[in-house]
C-alpha cells in the first residue's frame, strides 16, 4: 500500500504547533494492520506517529478517515485550533461549524 503522506513525514516531524497523541485514534482499531487499511497509511507511519505525534493537519485527516471529527478524538481540538489561528481560515471554519453550515 502506498502512503500518500509518507514522503512528508520527515519534513513535518519538526513542524511547529500542537501535536496529537495517536492513541485515541489507534484505540478505534484492533491492530495496526486494521488501522493502516482504514486510514490509508502504512503501519510504519502509524508507528512513527506514536513517537512523534500527529501535526494538526494529519490529525484532522486521520480522524476523518476513521469517520470522526478530530474534536471527538482530541477534546482540546477547538481550543488548539483557535490558539493557532492565522486570523482567517480556522476562524471562518469554526464560525461555519458553530452556525451549522458547511466548511
Amino acid at each position: 500500500m502506498t502512503d500518500p503522506v509518507e514522503d512528508l513525514d520527515a519534513a513535518d516531524e519538526n513542524e511547529p504547533g500542537t501535536r496529537y497523541d495517536p492513541a485515541p485514534l489507534l484505540a478505534l482499531f484492533d491492530d495496526l494492520t486494521a488501522a493502516s487499511e482504514r486510514l490509508g497509511v502504512t503501519p510504519r507511519s502509524l508507528m512513527r506517529w506514536r513517537d512523534t505525534g500527529l501535526p494538526y493537519w494529519k490529525a484532522d485527516r486521520m480522524a476523518y478517515a476513521a469517520g470522526f471529527h478530530p474534536s471527538e478524538l482530541w477534546p482540546t481540538w477547538w481550543d488548539d485550533a483557535l490558539a493557532e489561528d492565522d486570523g482567517h481560515e480556522i476562524t471562518q471554519q469554526t464560525t461555519l461549524f458553530r452556525l451549522g453550515g458547511a466548511a
